[in-house]
């Protein structure tokens, strides 16, 4: 199986998984694509090794920090300075397919013909658009939350001019958004309008809302579709060697624009000793959840501790009381699911998870999980030395991840705990 991933911090609500995974799934291409949760960029190449992946698409705040990674970078990534997507074969190949869905979306609203245009944001996002614009002779007011980003943008490009409350429009014929919080905007969004909004979060849509009554939107939908049309065919040409693959651009557009139906649960999955349980307990805590727990519910149904059901009745059966138990989460609401480090062996668990939870895949490098275990209390661990472990975590690596809708790599639990719980309340408050 090959594994993709989208990388960013946040990065829970991301919508890729709904295109990648359907575009699999249509061409036939044993693949799966989950959400990668990355604070540490530093680490990331670790990160993406220990999960063997072929390929990422990268968000923000990641698209200029990982154009140091790459070792053949398209040309327009050597212009920008910017990686959105990235296929890890002997070496790094790098592309910014975010341009060419930015200039296929800008010609869709017939850019030749608009002339004041404003941009919001100095990122990387933001010098995408700008070099675009540029190549087009467009005059660009920009403004942003902070002025030394800005500043950099306007050394390099001679036709930026920055603005303040001051200098801004009455109106604009294009206001394009490339930031994910627009608070700092809300003032200037009193002092001018503009006929055409084009919002590249499409997250939160939050430009239609402070300026109403345009006459156009295009908001980050449109963005995603088109960046995952070049992504997507990177994909096929330089790792499946597939081609004229299918992309259906109405069906993709409408797979995007359904409401997401919440799960009901949050299971954590992931090797045994990862930190399953610790985060569980406490996430259940903090997000006022219930707690289950896989293990707990097994011993219940069996009478008998684990070991003890491995050393009486041997590890098939314990399987079979496994599955039964993992069974229960579907009579199970507004729980954090504390799984076994095995819960994922079997198809038709991995079917149950996904169906009833948001399922998070806690990874984290095997040495370190081996140096935390007490083999006595781990029945399949207790003659294993750690070769054998290692062997178990690569057995079981894809099922963990074909079952992940979010994968979170960490080292420490203090520092990683806050990081999921802020992650998983944007999950569980998104509209």
């Amino acid at each position: 199986m090959r594994k993709f991933a989208v990388i960013g911090n946040p990065i829970i609500n991301s919508a890729s998984p709904i295109i990648y995974n359907h575009l699999f799934k249509i061409n036939n291409l044993d693949a799966y694509y989950s959400r990668l949760l990355v604070t540490d960029i530093k680490n990331g190449l670790e990160t993406f090794n220990l999960l063997k992946l072929d390929a990422v698409n990268v968000t923000m705040p990641y698209k200029q920090l990982v154009y140091g990674w790459v070792d053949y970078p398209d040309e327009i990534s050597k212009i920008t300075e910017t990686c959105n997507t990235l296929i890890f074969k002997e070496r790094i190949f790098g592309y910014n397919t975010d341009y060419k869905a930015t200039y296929d979306a800008l010609h869709k609203i017939n850019i030749d013909s608009l002339s004041d245009i404003l941009v919001i944001g100095a990122g990387s996002t933001a010098i995408t658009v700008v070099d675009i614009l540029s190549k087009l002779n467009k005059k660009i007011d920009i403004v942003n939350r902070t002025k030394e980003n800005v500043n950099i943008i306007c050394s390099f490009y001679d036709n930026v001019q920055i603005i303040n409350e001051d200098s801004v429009k009455n109106s604009y014929d294009l206001i394009i958004n490339t930031v994910s919080d627009l608070s700092f905007f809300e003032h200037y969004s009193e002092l001018t309008s503009a006929k055409i909004l084009f919002d590249f979060n499409y997250m939160k849509n939050q430009l239609c809302k402070i300026i109403p009554n345009c006459q156009y939107l295009i908001d980050g939908f449109e963005i995603l579709k088109n960046q995952a049309f070049y992504a997507f065919n990177h994909f096929a040409d330089d790792i499946f060697n597939a081609k004229n693959v299918l992309f259906e651009d109405e069906e993709i557009s409408d797979l995007l624009r359904q409401k997401k139906i919440k799960k009901d649960n949050i299971s954590l999955i992931g090797m045994t000793s990862v930190g399953k349980t610790e985060f569980a307990r406490a996430l259940a805590n903090e997000l006022n959840l219930d707690y289950f727990s896989v293990d707990d519910f097994i011993e219940k149904l069996a009478g008998k501790s684990i070991p003890k059901i491995f050393e009486e009745d041997g590890e098939d059966k314990f399987r079979k009381i496994e599955s039964d138990a993992v069974k229960q989460i579907r009579s199970l609401k507004n729980t954090i699911i504390d799984t076994g480090g095995g819960s994922c062996i079997f198809s038709e668990n991995i079917e149950t998870l996904n169906s009833n939870s948001f399922v998070v895949f806690l990874a984290r490098k095997p040495e370190h999980i081996w140096n935390d275990i007490n083999t006595e209390n781990r029945p399949i661990l207790k003659h294993a030395n750690y070769d054998d472990f290692l062997n178990i975590f690569n057995q079981r690596l894809d099922n963990y991840f074909k079952c992940s809708d979010l994968i979170y790599s960490f080292s420490k639990f203090d520092i990683a705990f806050n990081v999921l719980k802020n992650e998983l309340k944007n999950y569980l408050n998104a509209d």
